[in-house]
């Protein structure tokens, strides 16, 4: 049976794109998510890896075509790729165990407990702005009040901060790609990053004068992140100046 080879789903300011280049040919045989065509729109260039192991037995759009989002592209069939779908076979089954052993971790660490990132509150006379920058990747561990992602407008540039130590497990608007105010960006995951927290917490006192030294210390660092935390809002909230690159005062 054959499986379709689908273009990616465009972000909504994307309308549609172009086949830039085919990594395989009709008749190639073909690994699971090898990458076999990319696709250029006027913001980003996407790449289409194969859904499954086989041989690619139809290219339903030439390079240089222009393509919708989630449009057919090409088919793979099942054929040469026994010994290679044997392979992937056994590298999906050693990254399901990963991932399922990962899985079973994060709850311990802090719940798995699910955030969409959105995009601030723009101010009203900014209708949307564009993603600048993502400073941490899918699965990269970060901790509360962290920078996650950059969102440049006309007038201002915002950053939108990690709502609590875990990881990012959902990019859904790229670098480049256009937003309006209080979209999703991204689905983060509670249950990681938390261990600079817990070093801290367990760091023991060595005398009277450490602890005294050690209780003034932690009265500042509440105020510095109770400042951090309410300056954390405003950005978020897109209140003003607070979520300027730099955070002018």
């Amino acid at each position: 049976m054959a499986t379709e080879i689908k273009a990616p789903t465009f972000p909504e300011s994307v309308a549609e794109g172009s086949v830039a280049a085919w990594h395989k040919k009709a008749g190639d045989s073909v690994e699971r998510d090898e990458l076999i065509v990319e696709i250029e729109t006027d913001k980003v260039v996407l790449e289409v890896l194969a859904p499954e192991a086989g041989t690619l037995t139809e290219v339903l759009a030439e390079e240089g075509e222009t393509v919708e989002s989630e449009q057919v592209l090409g088919r793979i069939g099942e054929g040469k790729a026994k010994k290679t779908e044997a392979k992937a076979d056994k590298k999906d089954d050693a990254k399901a165990d990963k991932k399922d052993d990962a899985k079973a971790a994060k709850p311990a660490a802090g719940g798995g407990k699910q955030h969409e990132v959105k995009a601030p509150t723009f101010p009203e006379s900014i209708q949307e702005g564009t993603v600048a920058s993502w400073n941490k990747q899918v699965g990269e561990a970060v901790s509360r009040d962290e920078v996650l992602a950059e969102i440049e407008t006309d007038k201002v540039v915002l950053e939108v901060v990690a709502p609590a130590d875990g990881t990012i497990s959902e990019i859904r608007a790229e670098a480049g790609s256009q937003v309006e105010s209080e979209a999703v960006l991204a689905i983060f995951t509670e249950g990681a990053g938390g261990s600079v927290d817990t070093a801290a917490d367990e760091a023991p006192a060595a005398s009277a004068d450490d602890a005294q030294g050690g209780r003034a210390e932690s009265g500042q660092g509440r105020q510095r992140q109770e400042s951090r935390q309410a300056c954390c809002t405003l950005r978020q909230g897109g209140c003003g100046s607070a979520g300027r690159r730099g955070r002018a005062s």
